[in-house]
């Protein structure tokens, strides 16, 4: 299953804190006793949000599926050190879908920062799978930031 962006496996949070469910279309999958992979772009490693949507996605997994397995791969960089997304990943010769299966077969855990401290996770707010930017308004207004809450 593919989703646009880290946030979008999940539905947005009733209130700050609560719990987040699957969005309909993972819900409705059969996905007791199987495997799920979570693949996100290769700079989801050194994003603290990034890495709070997968733990979250995987929490609600689990609640839905009490059964799953969830495991994490991150892709590597692409050779020039840039962002490497899985349809990069398939179409590069160095890797392919080969070398996913590889991958996905020896993936591990979704990391949780801080060795399980959830005091410090808890507090990075994810908004999207791009940090909060400034938008510039029209002349004389105020910036806005471009994030919305979860």
């Amino acid at each position: 299953v593919g989703v646009t962006g880290a946030e979008n496996g999940c539905k947005k949070a009733e209130k700050p804190g609560d719990e987040r469910d699957l969005i309909d279309d993972i819900a409705a999958m059969s996905l007791n006793e199987r495997v799920v992979v979570i693949v996100f772009d290769s700079d989801a490693a050194t994003k603290p949000q990034v890495k709070k949507a997968a733990y979250t996605l995987q929490r609600a997994l689990q609640k839905k599926f009490p059964t799953v397995k969830v495991k994490w791969l991150p892709l590597p960089p692409k050779r020039d050190g840039g962002k490497m997304g899985l349809d990069h990943f398939l179409a590069d010769p160095d890797h392919g879908p080969e070398k996913l299966k590889f991958m996905m077969d020896t993936a591990g855990p979704v990391p949780v920062p801080n060795d399980g401290d959830l005091r410090n996770y808890d507090e990075i707010e994810v908004t999207s799978d791009k940090p909060a930017r400034k938008r510039a308004g029209r002349a004389g207004e105020k910036p806005a930031e471009s994030s919305c809450e979860t």
